[in-house]
């Protein structure tokens, strides 16, 4: 991924990584519950626009399964399959951390 631009999105900005990401790169976002969130997204895309991570929360009562952080990726041009996270105790105001590591072949995500 060297020399490309990456994007990084949070709360509805962008970062941009102007010189791209390498191996051995590591970078977190932190955030903070709220019980009133009806939803959380966290997206990690290359210059082309894919989404090389994707994290959401589904909220309690959502159909497809609630409070539990979901993963996944698009690549060529389709959604990469779904990882579920165990249903999720999250209490109010409690902060949370997601981090981001590339690694030689691929990257892996925290929790």
């Amino acid at each position: 991924m060297s020399g490309s631009k990456e994007r990084c999105h949070k709360n509805g900005m962008r970062y941009d990584v102007e010189d791209g990401l390498t191996t051995e790169d590591q970078f977190s976002f932190t955030g903070v519950y709220n019980s009133s969130a009806t939803r959380f997204g966290l997206n990690v895309e290359n210059s082309e626009g894919e989404i090389l991570f994707r994290a959401g929360f589904r909220p309690p009562g959502d159909p497809a399964g609630g409070n539990r952080i979901v993963m996944n990726s698009f690549s060529n041009g389709k959604w990469v399959k779904e990882i579920r996270a165990p249903p999720a105790d999250f209490e109010d105001g409690a902060k949370f951390m997601v981090t981001a590591r590339c690694e030689e072949e691929g990257s892996s995500f925290y929790f």
